[in-house]
């Protein structure tokens, strides 16, 4: 009997030390990392994973309109994604239109970024500085 109180004890201590290991190892592990964020095919600009990209994109100067504070609601935010970017947000799904979701046009506003994308703005939100 007291054998079988210390495996299960050993097994018990075993599988909690690998649970944390795992759980360590995916906040260490997993690169959050910088992508590129490639705007009307020359302007280069570097964010982090999980950022919003109206922040990055505020953050470098780039001051596309967001009036609703980033909740998705005012549409003033659109941009087009050329390449990258993840599905759209169950918010982009119910504001844009499926003829805008097909175009490729998403709200800057609701998009995390996951890796490198290509985007296309209006030149004048762009600084001439």
């Amino acid at each position: 009997m007291n054998l079988i109180l210390r495996t299960a004890l050993v097994m018990s201590l075993s599988v909690g030390v690998l649970a944390t290991l795992l759980t360590l190892s995916k906040i260490f592990i997993v690169k959050r990392g910088q992508v590129i964020v490639k705007i009307n095919g020359q302007l280069e600009i570097l964010g982090e994973k999980g950022d919003s990209l109206l922040s990055v994109l505020h953050v470098n100067d780039i001051q596309i309109p967001a009036p609703c504070a980033g909740r998705g609601t005012c549409k003033r935010c659109m941009i087009k994604v050329k390449a990258g970017g993840d599905e759209p947000t169950a918010i982009e799904k119910t504001r844009l239109s499926p003829e805008e979701l097909d175009m490729q046009l998403r709200l800057a506003c609701q998009i995390k970024l996951s890796g490198d994308m290509e985007i296309e703005i209006e030149s004048e939100f762009i600084s001439k500085s």
